[in-house]
């Protein structure tokens, strides 16, 4: 192995250490409280795209204000939370989303930022103290735009290649819908992000519309979203580094809908933060003092993920510090 390499695992596993998640993973399994070790915050509900499996935009468009976005940086950070994620709707149509990253990157906060990039762009500066950029592809250009709108996968596309230019990780996600399941999507989907040395992660259309109690039409097939999360397993059995679901949550994710009750401990290390303010211990609505439920709606792989971790197995230990860290 060069040096390199070696430098690299040895710097992976440093931060592990420094950053308490050992610990903080043995506290959340035999202990009833603890701290999350990362906030998910919901800037906005506003978007400038209109996702088919989604209807998040026509939800309250109440937002915190900049100075009370602040202070609860302030507060949430003295409570030890040195890993933030800023997500919406799209955050970047807040005209304050530079500030909020820039204060949160001068405290020491990790900073990951969850975009259909539209808005990036490099006059904009508008990457500046983001460590990791999240990003969203389901599937060739053709699929993509039906999916996410015209000219969304060029946008992603740019995005990524902003990213990358200004040496940020980058993080796709992949929503499997009635409309890209088959195996030539998934291995399109697999190429891409490894052809541009980026993770990706699945999970499935919900039921209800994102934001919404109506059906969601675009859901997948049971039949072919099953199969499609058993090819992924099979792929990541076989050694694919570009799949960001651990096996045991891509076994989990293979029951859906169907009701698979799970400890969450997902709750006890994650902190959701909606739009307008109130918290949650996760983003499906849970009250954040429900720690040590059952829970079977657990389909979104990162707090899948970190739900897992919790259970000390290495396998979904390893690959949440590999969310966290990489």
């Amino acid at each position: 192995m060069k040096m390199a390499g070696i430098e690299k695992i040895k710097f992976f596993y440093k931060q592990i250490i420094n950053s308490g998640l050992p610990g903080r993973l043995l506290r959340a399994k035999f202990f009833a409280a603890t701290r999350p070790i990362i906030v998910s915050w919901r800037l906005t509900n506003r978007c400038n795209q209109s996702c088919l499996y989604c209807r998040l935009w026509e939800c309250e468009k109440k937002e915190q204000k900049t100075i009370d976005v602040l202070k609860r940086i302030d507060k949430l950070f003295s409570e030890g939370i040195r890993f933030f994620v800023f997500t919406g709707g799209e955050p970047l149509l807040r005209e304050d989303i530079g500030q909020i990253i820039g204060y949160s990157s001068k405290k020491g906060i990790y900073v990951t930022l969850n975009t259909n990039g539209r808005l990036l762009r490099p006059e904009k500066k508008c990457l500046e103290g983001v460590n990791r950029l999240h990003l969203s592809l389901d599937g060739p250009e053709y699929i993509n735009d039906y999916l996410r709108g015209r000219d969304s996968f060029k946008y992603t596309r740019e995005a990524l290649i902003l990213a990358k230019n200004q040496k940020i990780p980058v993080f796709l996600t992949s929503v499997l819908s009635k409309y890209n399941l088959d195996p030539g999507n998934i291995n399109f989907l697999l190429n891409f992000a490894e052809e541009n040395k980026v993770k990706i992660g699945f999970q499935p259309a919900s039921l209800n519309y994102l934001g919404s109690n109506q059906l969601n039409p675009f859901s997948p097939p049971i039949g072919e979203y099953k199969d499609a999360i058993s090819y992924l397993m099979k792929c990541k059995i076989r050694g694919n580094r570009q799949i960001i679901n651990s096996v045991s949550g891509l076994k989990h994710m293979s029951y859906f809908p169907e009701a698979r009750k799970i400890v969450c401990f997902a709750e006890k290390l994650v902190l959701r933060i909606e739009a307008d303010g109130k918290e949650f211990s996760c983003g499906w609505g849970r009250d954040k003092d429900t720690a040590g439920n059952t829970c079977s709606a657990c389909w979104k792989y990162e707090p899948l993920e970190m739900n897992l971790a919790g259970t000390l197995r290495p396998e979904p230990v390893f690959n949440a510090a590999q969310m966290l860290f990489s």
